[in-house]
């Protein structure tokens, strides 16, 4: 099996950022039309929302993960992975009220590393509220963007972040932050991408474009942003730093 090549997180700095969208989308991007084995990972355990916006059925039983980690082996993960057309991969849980409370942590890290053994890029959807997990799997990746968007709030929640990421982890992890639903009209009152660099600094990963109606219609016909409309600037500028920051 390849070694991962990529193992990306994508983490929300507050609800309703879009790093489920973007998540999947940059997916979608380093599979290059399922010629290279990718996965997405759905680490909300509690309310994930891939599977819905893949159309695809959510295979993962709560039950597996409160077990122990030997219970986990390659036979098991392959029973418990969706596929979209695309041939993207999609390990995600039938979600329930109270998931986070059974689940065992080792038991989780088994099955990612399991998936990280077996694909050449891994994109995991990580929510923001911390996990036993949460430290293993970002101290395990090779790139990780907080998704933001242009408010005051979220640019303020993404600069606690970052500093929160910087004591934690003692600068061996270095985040990016994604500026999502960016507002480039010309007489727009959003902060202009040289406010966005000066207020996140080297961390600024670049911005992508507010298309809220396309990626609503995308959403409610469980089909990506990019099937939907395969030059949406969304696409374009999402490409232009997955690009830049991975292998």
């Amino acid at each position: 099996m390849p070694s991962p090549r990529n193992v990306i997180v994508f983490t929300p700095v507050l609800g309703g950022m879009g790093a489920t969208t973007l998540a999947i989308e940059a997916a979608l991007q380093l599979s290059k039309g399922g010629k290279e084995s990718t996965c997405v990972v759905d680490l909300d355990l509690y309310a994930g929302e891939c599977a819905d916006f893949l159309n695809v059925e959510p295979k993962l039983a709560i039950d597996s993960l409160a077990k122990s980690s030997d219970a986990i082996d390659e036979h098991l993960l392959e029973s418990v992975m969706s596929e979209h057309p695309s041939g993207l991969k999609l390990l995600a849980a039938q979600t329930h009220m109270g998931a986070n409370q059974v689940i065992n942590a080792g038991a989780v890290l088994h099955l990612l590393n399991l998936v990280s053994s077996q694909f050449a890029h891994v994109i995991i959807d990580l929510p923001r509220t911390w996990q036993p997990w949460t430290d293993d799997v970002v101290l395990g990746s090779d790139a990780i963007f907080l998704i933001s968007d242009g408010s005051v709030p979220a640019l303020r929640a993404a600069r606690r972040q970052l500093d929160e990421f910087l004591k934690r982890y003692a600068g061996k992890v270095k985040p990016h932050v994604i500026v999502n639903k960016h507002d480039r009209a010309w007489f727009s009152t959003a902060m202009r991408e040289k406010d966005l660099q000066a207020s996140l600094g080297k961390a600024f990963a670049g911005t992508v474009l507010d298309e809220t109606k396309l990626a609503r219609e995308a959403i409610d016909r469980g089909i990506p942003i990019s099937t939907l409309k395969k030059d949406a600037t969304l696409v374009k500028d999402l490409h232009t730093i997955v690009r830049k920051y991975t292998r």
